[in-house]
C-alpha cells in the first residue's frame, strides 16, 4: 500500500507511528511495539472527508488492531498515543500523539458477482482467491437474493460448500422469505450438503416466513430420498414450527401441492397422521380431492383415513370432490 507520513507538532514523549500491516479493499491492519499491561495504547483514525477530525477505533492492551469497514481505493490516516495506568507515576506520563501515517486500502478488484459466478463454474481456486482478498464477500447475496453458500447449497456443490463454511460463512443467513441453504440443499436433494450445514449449526427446527421446514421443502421437492433421511435424522414426520401461518403438516403440504404418492407412502409408513387437519378443519383427503391426485386419494384410503370429517366450512371431501367436478 502507498504509505506516507503526515507532519505535526509532537510533545516531549512521541510514541513512533503505527506500522502497517495487511491491507484490503475493507481493511487495515496495524501493529506497534510490544504492548505490556502497563499501559494502553488507542488508534485514531481520519478519512479525507472526514474534515480533519480524529475518531478512536481502538484501546486496549493489545499490539495490534484491525480496522475494518473501510471504502476500497480510499486514504485513511492512523495515529498512536500510549496511556500510562498507573496515573500515579509521575516519571512516566501519557505519551503525546504519534505523527499520522497515511494509508490507501486497495481498490476493489474482485466482486460478489465474481464469487457467485465462480460458484455457477465450479470453481474452488477462484472461489478460495476472491474470499483471502476480501473475506467480506462471504454473505453478500446475488440478485436473486442467494447468499454465496445458499447457491452453493441449491447447486449441491459439496467442496464449495466445505469451502464457504471454513471461511465463516453464515449457516442460518435467510433470503427475504426467510429460506436458508438447508432449505435449499433439501428442495434439490443435496443430501451430502445438508450433512455439512447441519453438522456447522444450521437447526432442523428453522422455517421460513410461510411456515415451510426442511422437511416441507424436501416433500415440494419431491425428494423421496431426503424425505427419509430427514425423518432418519429426527425431524418429527408431522412438523409444524409456526402455528401462525397453515398448519400444514408436510403430508397436508403434500396433499395441496404436488400428490406425490411415493413421497406419502412414506410419510404415512413413518406415523404421518392421515387424519391431521389444518386451521381450516381440512385434512390430506380433502386437498387431494380438490387436486385431484386419485392415486393419493387411493393411497389415503389404504391407510383407514376418514371421510366423513367436516372442515370449518361443514364440507367433508366428497363435498371438495364433487363441488370441483372430481369423479
Amino acid at each position: 500500500p502507498k504509505t506516507k507520513r503526515l507532519q505535526f507538532m509532537a510533545g516531549a514523549r512521541v510514541p513512533d507511528p503505527p506500522i502497517v500491516g495487511k491491507v484490503t479493499s475493507h481493511s487495515i491492519a496495524l501493529y506497534w511495539k510490544e504492548a505490556d499491561h502497563a499501559h494502553t495504547y488507542l488508534i485514531q483514525e481520519r478519512d479525507k472527508t472526514s474534515l480533519g477530525s480524529f475518531v478512536t477505533v481502538y484501546e486496549g492492551a493489545e499490539s495490534h488492531c484491525l480496522c475494518t469497514g473501510l471504502k476500497p481505493g480510499s486514504e485513511y490516516h492512523y495515529r498512536l498515543k500510549i496511556v500510562n495506568n498507573n496515573n500515579n507515576n509521575s516519571n512516566s506520563p501519557d505519551s503525546d500523539w504519534s505523527q499520522a501515517i497515511t494509508v490507501s486500502t486497495t481498490r476493489q478488484t474482485m466482486s460478489c458477482d465474481n464469487l457467485h459466478k465462480a460458484i455457477t463454474a465450479d470453481d474452488v481456486n477462484s472461489i478460495k482467491v476472491i474470499l483471502e482478498s476480501d473475506p467480506q464477500f462471504i454473505d453478500i447475496p446475488d440478485i436473486n437474493g442467494l447468499s454465496p453458500l445458499m447457491a452453493a447449497a441449491k447447486k449441491g456443490r459439496v467442496r464449495i460448500v466445505e469451502l464457504l463454511l471454513s471461511f465463516g460463512a453464515d449457516v442460518e443467513y435467510c433470503n427475504t422469505a426467510g429460506k436458508t441453504s438447508l432449505m435449499e440443499a433439501s428442495y434439490h436433494g443435496h443430501n451430502e450438503c445438508i450433512r455439512l450445514l447441519h453438522s456447522a449449526g444450521a437447526l432442523w427446527s428453522q422455517c421460513d416466513l410461510s411456515g415451510m421446514s426442511v422437511l416441507h421443502w424436501a416433500v415440494d421437492g419431491e425428494q423421496a430420498e431426503t424425505v427419509e433421511y430427514l425423518i432418519n435424522e429426527g425431524i418429527p414426520v408431522d412438523v409444524v414450527f409456526d402455528s401462525t401461518v397453515s398448519e400444514w403438516t408436510p403430508l397436508l403440504r403434500l396433499s395441496a401441492t404436488n400428490g406425490n404418492t411415493a413421497i406419502a407412502n412414506i410419510l404415512i409408513s413413518n406415523g404421518a397422521d392421515v387424519n391431521r387437519r389444518d386451521k381450516e378443519g381440512q385434512t390430506p383427503l380433502m386437498f387431494a380431492c380438490l387436486g385431484g391426485h386419485k392415486d393419493l386419494v387411493h393411497l389415503l384410503l389404504k391407510y383407514n383415513c376418514c371421510t366423513t370429517i367436516k372442515s370449518k366450512h361443514d364440507k367433508t371431501a366428497i363435498d371438495f370432490a364433487a363441488l370441483f367436478g372430481r369423479e
